[in-house]
């Protein structure tokens, strides 16, 4: 299924290729256009760059996230809920360490929620997102 063309998404490398069609189109020998196409060029080149390592840093952040908690978290809530159940550790501490968990647990889907919108700012500045966004949709 693809998306219907009143939901096409431009991007900045589509509006930048865009005018510098029409401005070639207008005067294809002119001396500056050289200079715009090659500032053009350059400028979308950065983005992208910059882009794709945003994306690369927030994805190492959540893989480094998910490598030190992994499955401790899971583990030690019913390490957790057990010693509390044993009378060895009082309601208070229990709730307190249950709230330490939940904002460990928060803090690793901030993290993957960057990386994601990360992910899909680099699409948009590829040019690749309608793309991905119609193989969803199939």
């Amino acid at each position: 299924m693809c998306l219907p063309d009143s939901h096409v998404i431009t991007t900045p490398v589509a509006d930048h290729l865009t005018r510098c069609k029409a401005v070639c189109a207008v005067s294809p020998s002119h001396p500056v256009i050289g200079t715009l196409l090659e500032k053009t060029r350059n400028d979308i080149q950065a983005r992208l760059d910059g882009a794709l390592s945003d994306y690369q840093q927030r994805r190492e952040r959540w893989e480094t996230w998910q490598q030190l908690t992994g499955d401790s978290l899971a583990r030690s809530d019913t390490l957790l809920k057990r010693v509390w159940q044993q009378g060895e550790l009082t309601t208070q501490n229990y709730l307190q360490a249950l709230n330490q968990r939940l904002d460990t647990r928060l803090a690793g889907i901030a993290l993957r929620d960057a990386m994601q919108q990360a992910w899909v700012q680099w699409l948009y500045e590829s040019a690749q997102l309608n793309d991905w966004l119609n193989q969803l949709a199939d």
